[in-house]
């Protein structure tokens, strides 16, 4: 890969999908908050503490961008947690940032716990590990996808 490409890749990274949705859609609000699914292992198994910083990074990455062929299966991911508030809805959103190898590129992706934040919640900044079932929703008629998780675990 030329030199030039990489930072361009990187840009492409973090501002690829900034249309797509400007914070984060799942609250934890009573309408937002079905209970914690249980964990089928029949619709496949992702483990993506299992792989290096690269390959994580890649596969996260191919979750957005073809989310259907991620759909129903159980997933484990872990990562950086980060709240983040949206005024629009006036939630709060959960998400797991996941970076690459060199820390230049995180990609974040959001899950739904059962609890109160911030009260059942992590620190900001912690590192979590999220088991779950990646599923989709639909807030302000725009889809989103997430993992709706049935752990979540402070490392």
């Amino acid at each position: 890969m030329k030199k030039t490409a990489l930072p361009l890749l990187c840009l492409l990274c973090l501002f690829g999908c900034a249309e797509a949705k400007p914070a984060a859609p799942f609250a934890t609000s009573a309408a937002h908050s079905p209970a914690a699914p249980a964990v089928p292992l029949t619709g496949g198994y992702i483990d993506l503490t299992a792989l290096d910083s690269d390959t994580v990074f890649y596969e996260v990455s191919n979750m957005m961008a073809n989310p259907a062929g991620y759909l129903g299966k159980t997933v484990r991911m872990s990562g950086s947690y980060s709240p983040v508030y949206f005024a629009e809805t006036g939630s709060y959103y959960h998400y797991v940032v996941i970076t690459d190898a060199l820390g230049c590129c995180p990609q974040g992706l959001e899950f739904l716990w059962e609890g109160v934040y911030p009260e059942d919640y992590p620190s900001e900044n912690a590192q979590v590990e999220v088991f779950g079932v990646f599923g989709t929703y639909t807030e302000l008629r725009v889809p989103y996808y997430c993992e709706e998780a049935a752990e979540c675990t402070v490392l």
